[in-house]
């Protein structure tokens, strides 16, 4: 069997690394729902102004009429390509929550080896007493 504190500096090491993964993972997740937010923000805002341009209040002639039309054709087309980008980056935001939660599991799991080798090289070492004999001086 391999030296115990050899493997516990080797699963200590492990426990990092996972522990560094998990953060890199944290910090794309991260990432992933803040553009999901400001893209859903996006969508919103400029869905709001075409419906806001598409009133047709307070129109001085066709060609303004037509404009605002255009204008507001436009802003839906933005709104509409915003919110699918929103879709696809809810889809990432939550793969990359799915991997947040594997490199936790894998952190978790280095972190109860480690803790088994350490507890395993603490443990009292208890010696087999030599076996008595049994029976009688008679025998």
């Amino acid at each position: 069997m391999a030296d115990p504190k050899r493997s516990l500096r080797r699963a200590k090491l492990l426990e990092r690394v996972r522990a560094v993964e998990k953060r890199a993972h944290a910090a794309e997740a991260q990432a992933a729902e803040e553009a999901h937010a400001r893209l859903e923000g996006v969508a919103a805002r400029s869905l709001s102004l075409a419906s806001d341009y598409a009133a047709t209040g307070q129109v001085r002639d066709g060609l303004e009429l037509r404009a605002r039309q255009a204008l507001a054709s436009g802003l839906h087309d933005i709104s509409m390509q915003a919110a699918g980008n929103a879709q696809a980056a809810r889809r990432t935001a939550d793969a990359r929550l799915a991997e947040l939660a594997g490199a936790e599991q894998r952190r978790r799991a280095a972190q109860d080896h480690a803790i088994g080798i350490s507890r395993a090289i603490d443990a009292p070492k208890s010696e087999i007493s030599p076996s008595r004999k049994s029976g009688t001086a008679l025998e």
